[in-house]
């Protein structure tokens, strides 16, 4: 099922809204929640328009693919490591 970027940026646009009644109020913490989810939505959006398809979390997937083939330090080298440290 493809997702709609237009729904997505809606979405982005209400999580806005929210976040700027959020911050009139002075609700600090809110608006820098809301104003992280717009940012979320529009990017997914963006995303989606681009790439044809942009499904929950899929956006992730490819940085979290490089970060899986990285060579990991051994248990033997990473504790020779902290016994070294002053």
């Amino acid at each position: 099922m493809r997702i709609d970027p237009r729904w997505w940026m809606r979405a982005g646009e209400r999580d806005l809204a929210m976040a700027r009644q959020l911050h009139s109020g002075g609700f600090h913490e809110g608006t820098a929640f809301h104003c992280q989810q717009a940012a979320e939505k529009m990017l997914k959006a963006l995303a989606a328009e681009l790439l044809g398809d942009a499904r929950t979390s899929s956006t992730t997937r490819p940085s979290l693919e490089r970060r899986s083939r990285r060579p990991r330090p051994s248990a033997a080298s990473s504790r020779s490591a902290r016994d070294d440290s002053p």
